[in-house]
Formats: C-alpha cells, sequence, structure tokens
C-alpha cells in the first residue's frame, strides 16, 4: 500500500518534470502482490495508493499489473494505484521490461557496487541523464503519445517522473550507500531488511545495535542526497515505526499473508 502523510500525490498523471519528488514527499504504504488478476485488480478498491510486484520471482507478474489500470497513465480511474516493479535483475533487459510495460517506477535487488547503481541510470533514464533504448512502446502510447512531438521535453519527463530505486540489501550496497544514493538519476533507496540483516551477519535479529545503525545510516544518505527512503515491513505497526524514522514509504506484507490470515481469521471466528 502507498499511503501519503504530507501532501498529495499527482496519481495517474505524468508530472511536471520539477513536481515528481515533491509530489512523492509523503508516507507511503505499498501491498506486495504476487497475483493472480483479481486480486491485483481489486485490492486498490480500498485505499491502497501503490502495488509492488515481485517481478524478480514472477516475471508474467508485471504484463498482468500494467494490463490492468494502476499505472499512472490510466486518470480516468478512480481506483487506480502506481505499479512498482521489483525486477528480476539489475540487467538492461529487465529493467526496460518493466518500464516499457508502463510502471511508475522501479525496485532493483542485490545491487551490489555504485558501479552497477551507475549502470542502472544508464538502462533507466533517457539522455542526458542516461542512455535508456527508446521505443514506441507502451510506456510511450505506441507512439501516440502527445508529449512525443517534443522527444526532449518527454525525456525529461520520463526522466523526473520514473522512479529508480536500487534495494540496500547487501553488505557492498550498504557500505557504499552514501555514493549510491548521491548518484544523479537514483530517485531513491529500498531497504530489503531480511537480507541486510544477513549480510550483517544476523538473519532476521531486526533489534540489534549494528541493524540499527544501518537504517539510520539509509536514512542519512537519503536525506543528504534528498531522495526517498523505502522499507518492507511485515505489519502496520512496524510501518509506523519505520515512518517514524523519517522512512517515506513501506511494502507491507504480502498478498499471500493477507490471504492467509483471512482464512485463520475465519477459522478461529
Amino acid at each position: 500500500m502507498l499511503k501519503h502523510g504530507r501532501g498529495e500525490i499527482a496519481r495517474h498523471q505524468f508530472l511536471p518534470a520539477a513536481d515528481v519528488h515533491g509530489a512523492l514527499d509523503g508516507v507511503f504504504q505499498f501491498a506486495d502482490v504476487a497475483g493472480p488478476r483479481v486480486p491485483v485488480e481489486q485490492v486498490p478498491r480500498f485505499g491502497i495508493d501503490g502495488l509492488h510486484a515481485l517481478a524478480e520471482r514472477r516475471r508474467k507478474l508485471v504484463q498482468e499489473m500494467v494490463r490492468q489500470k494502476f499505472h499512472v497513465a490510466a486518470p480516468s480511474n478512480s481506483n487506480s494505484a502506481e505499479a512498482f516493479v521489483r525486477v528480476r535483475d539489475s540487467s538492461r533487459a529487465a529493467v526496460l521490461h518493466a518500464l516499457d510495460l508502463g510502471a511508475r517506477g522501479i525496485i532493483i535487488p542485490d545491487v551490489q557496487s555504485v558501479e552497477e547503481a551507475r549502470r542502472l541510470v544508464e538502462y533507466a533514464k533517457y539522455h542526458p541523464l542516461g542512455a535508456r533504448g527508446f521505443a514506441f512502446s507502451r510506456s510511450a502510447k505506441y507512439g501516440f503519445l502527445p508529449e512525443l512531438k517534443q522527444i526532449g521535453d518527454y525525456f525529461t519527463a520520463t526522466n523526473q517522473r520514473t522512479i529508480l530505486m536500487p534495494q540496500c540489501e547487501t553488505a557492498g550496497a550498504l557500505e557504499h550507500i552514501e555514493e549510491i544514493a548521491a548518484l544523479d538519476g537514483i530517485d531513491g533507496i529500498f531497504v530489503g531488511p531480511y537480507d541486510l540483516s544477513v549480510a550483517l551477519g544476523a538473519p532476521a535479529r531486526f533489534a540489534t545495535p549494528r541493524f540499527a545503525e544501518a537504517l539510520d545510516r539509509v536514512i542519512a544518505a537519503c536525506r543528504a542526497s534528498g531522495k526517498l527512503a523505502f522499507i518492507y515491513a511485515n505489519t502496520m505497526p512496524e510501518a509506523r515505526a519505520y515512518f517514524a524514522q523519517d522512512y517515506q514509504g513501506a511494502a507491507i506484507g504480502t498478498d499471500t499473508a493477507f490471504l492467509v490470515k483471512a482464512i485463520q481469521g475465519m477459522l478461529q471466528a
């Protein structure tokens, strides 16, 4: 779920270049989804502002999500939610696949270095920030988008509204988090707490001083560079605790967990 705390997000529109970070400056909650179609279609009806597709393991989910009206190019759908896709890896093909389908933002797992993050900017952002390959794909309305009349303006606007977020879940990413967050074209950092705890040598131990220091370091790096800081949370109370630490967004739970808990609640009622 994506939920706002400090202002309105101009959802379902192409945001002016200067407005994207301001529009996303708030508290977000998003739901992880793995499919199938009906739950993905219905979730936004209940006030959830964003869907985080786990395409890292389920590649077909990307097509399914953007086939629905969850992306920013669907202004007429009052139940729309932003589509954020966690791609399978940091390859050019994975990045372009999600963006050309129309994802609002991409989250990249297992980032290890500054150089890898720099390549992500090259793949995901158009000239002059990067070297994203241009095609008349779904994200460009197959060439019939009015903004394409001024290709330079289209590149600028798309660069600004496309959210590129490497995950901090490895020792390498944490070691270089200040440099990664400072890169022009990187829009934020998404913390994967479970893998990060493994990288710190204490799997799933989130109350250790070392883990707390790592989270504080990510926040400080993002704050210093004016970038977004998102994280995964199992529950809403966990998410609120992260929001209090100045994280602007949290991916809360998974569709599978929601289903299991609903069944458990039904059986215990």
